[in-house]
């Protein structure tokens, strides 16, 4: 076919794809057609947007109401916090439709879809689905001083491309930056489409590059005049020996005084590994990413990685996550829940965990001074609270308001007992000496309000392991002939699990979690085996008296020191 001929072999579309509703490829100087179908055929736009849409979908994004002291109650009960953070429709759960509508808004500029209403021309009716629409099927006009859409729908039984009118409440629609109009944005494929089409065409070139054995082309030179029939023989043959994968550095046989001349460059000449390097931080510098989230590593190190991962996320994701909350704040919240003071937001924790052990450290500081508890701590790691104690707050004991700072903190007043005395003829070297004796003084108070809360910590995880041990010893004594030998495997497992479970209040109080482990286990072992010694029909009882005893001193077998 002619098309065929000009443009290379087409692939074959279903009638009714997106491909026949979308606009048709941009020509660009490098001479390949960009449309935002085939930019995705180029890995480093392939890789950016996955990046960007597969990121952001896996955010968390929740309903909360902002309460009258300034925090804020997170909404599990309304039914848009389901529909947000779960099924938006009965077809697709929460990360497939946010990876479609954040790939559609920053390939193309807008994300929409269709918002299903219990009464749906009834702007204040709840939202019961979200249902995507491809942004080039969607085309807005003016109405009356009223936005309105129009969807253009694939051929059916009843008409072929016929369109259906929505009203502004009934499409999300969030809108690309530097938009001109605030309806329609600006994709990446469409702004950088000359970058994009340079990409395909060095992807082209390599190709070609070594699909010819890396010797892109040659001169066969015969003494005389060869006929026509014999210069094919000659080509087809040297193809046949030396062009493709595989034939590379071949020795090449010439016969009849024919002679080879090189045309071609090699990789290095033709510099294809700078120009496919410096297109990745080309598509990095377009989608607003840093080119070690491409895998373009060449000027990254170890010790930078974890800042640009900062940078990421506060400088490329957090614009699109606010433009995105303030789209569906604006469009998916009727009048009443915007009073109410009702808001979405991704939330981000999880990508600002960095270095674990950074991490752990400035919770350690934000549990010693009352802005975490240990159950958010907890919570951070997606481990289960240990109860209401965990929910307790604590701050170091010497602490007093700034406007006290000249009060003594014993007495509650200037001139107490706890007032240092004016000393105008005391030497520096005194004052010294004193300044040290109060700051030491300090924080060894802080080093105890920290050591009491990782204490009462241990002491929770202490009362569940033990009660989760006496059941299952309990059960095992009343059914397991072979007792001991159950005993062995058991303690062999559980004493992972509790070096496990007290690893938390271990690092805070700077101990061995398995040393605990191990001495529990082993105390535990030896009371029971006492326990089997004598006849069995008093078995049972031996045990029982055991794990009471164990119930009652829970901190001797679970213990610092």
């Amino acid at each position: 076919m002619l098309a065929e001929t000009l443009f290379g072999p087409m692939a074959v579309r279903d009638p009714t794809d997106d491909f026949w509703y979308g606009p048709p490829g941009r020509k660009t100087t490098s001479g390949e057609a960009v449309s935002e179908d085939t930019a995705l055929t180029y890995t480093g736009c392939w890789a950016a947007t996955t990046k960007i849409a597969g990121t952001l979908a896996s955010l968390p994004l929740k309903l909360f109401e902002r309460r009258p002291d300034g925090g804020r109650s997170e909404l599990r009960s309304d039914p848009l916090w389901f529909l947000l953070h779960d099924e938006p429709n009965a077809e697709m759960d929460s990360y497939t439709f946010l990876e479609m509508i954040f790939a559609w808004w920053v390939n193309y500029g807008n994300g929409t879809a269709e918002i299903e209403r219990e009464v749906q021309d009834n702007p204040d009716s709840p939202i019961v689905a979200l249902w995507p629409i491809h942004p080039t099927r969607v085309r807005y006009e003016r109405k009356d001083g009223e936005v309105r859409y129009f969807i253009r729908n694939k051929m059916n039984d009843r008409k072929d491309g016929y369109e259906t009118e929505l009203a502004s409440y009934e499409l999300l629609n969030i809108v690309g930056p530097l938009s001109p109009n605030g309806i329609v944005g600006r994709g990446v494929i469409h702004v950088a489409c000359e970058s994009i089409g340079i990409g395909l065409a060095i992807e082209k070139h390599q190709g070609s590059f070594f699909g010819n054995g890396t010797m892109l082309s040659g001169v066969l030179q015969h003494p005389r005049k060869p006929s026509q029939e014999a210069r094919d023989n000659m080509r087809r043959e040297w193809r046949e020996i030396h062009q493709g994968a595989g034939k590379h550095y071949k020795v090449a046989t010439l016969w009849e005084g024919v002679t080879f001349t090189a045309t071609g460059q090699d990789a290095e000449s033709s510099q294809m590994i700078e120009s496919a390097t410096f297109r990745v931080s080309d598509m990095a510098r377009a989608y607003d990413l840093p080119p070690h989230t491409l895998k373009e590593l060449s000027h990254a190190t170890f010790s930078n990685i974890d800042a640009q991962q900062i940078s990421l996320v506060v400088d490329s994701y957090t614009p699109r996550l606010e433009r995105t909350e303030r789209a569906m704040k604006r469009q998916l919240l009727n009048r009443r829940q915007k009073r109410r003071g009702l808001f979405m937001k991704f939330i981000v924790d999880g990508l600002l965990r960095g270095d674990p052990v950074k991490r752990a450290q400035v919770n350690k500081t934000k549990l010693m001074h009352g802005s975490l508890t240990i159950n958010e701590w907890l919570a951070q790691d997606e481990k289960n609270p240990i109860g209401p104690d965990g929910d307790r707050r604590f701050i170091p004991a010497n602490l007093i308001p700034l406007d006290q700072a000249g009060e003594a903190s014993g007495n509650g007043g200037p001139g107490g007992e706890n007032e240092m005395p004016e000393r105008p003829d005391a030497s520096i070297t005194a004052l010294r000496h004193e300044v040290r004796q109060i700051v030491r003084q300090s924080l060894s108070q802080a080093q105890e309000n920290e050591s009491s809360v990782a204490i009462a910590w241990l002491n929770e995880v202490a009362r569940r392991l033990i009660a989760k041990d006496c059941n299952e010893v309990r059960r095992a004594a009343s059914k397991e002939a072979n007792f001991v030998a159950w005993l062995d495997e058991h303690y062999a497992k559980f004493r992972a699990t509790i070096a496990d479970a007290c690893s938390g209040p271990a690092q805070a109080l700077q101990v061995d979690a398995a040393a605990i482990a191990e001495e529990y286990t082993s105390a535990a072992m030896e009371r029971l085996l006492q326990a089997c010694e004598g006849d069995r029909d008093g078995f049972e009882a031996r045990v029982a008296a055991v794990l009471d005893s164990w119930r009652r001193k829970q901190g001797e077998l679970i213990h610092v020191g």
